[in-house]
């Protein structure tokens, strides 16, 4: 439940509570408290963990972002690639399509000057 959420993820301000109050205190530590107390040994051991992974998210979540800001990159970047190569194929098509009409073109005016010649040899 609530107690739970608190403890999964502390905020911030109690984390940082915690560490000033408890973790800075040389006999927090799972020895000395489970010497103490049996039932509360373990739970030292897991409040302590608790607070090494929430410290450990806390430097991890800038790289997090950043990984997540590389991969809209690399995704945006993906699209522009596939809409430059289609371009690409495109233009391809073209430039093939004018070689042809240009060849025709071609063959066109060597009937014409073909005819010519037959025409002034007359």
């Amino acid at each position: 439940g609530f107690i739970l959420t608190l403890f999964l993820r502390p905020s911030d301000s109690i984390r940082e509570k915690m560490k000033k109050n408890y973790m800075s205190n040389p006999s927090y530590n799972y020895e000395q408290v489970n010497r103490a107390s049996l039932a509360c040994g373990p739970m030292v051991k897991w409040a302590i963990a608790q607070l090494n992974y929430a410290d450990m998210l806390k430097r991890v979540e800038p790289l997090r972002n950043e990984l997540q800001k590389l991969e809209d990159d690399a995704k945006d970047n993906k699209t522009k690639a596939e809409e430059v190569e289609q371009m690409i194929r495109d233009l391809e098509a073209s430039i093939a399509r004018y070689k042809e009409e240009y060849a025709v073109l071609i063959s066109e005016a060597q009937a014409i000057k073909a005819d010519l010649a037959a025409v002034e040899a007359k």
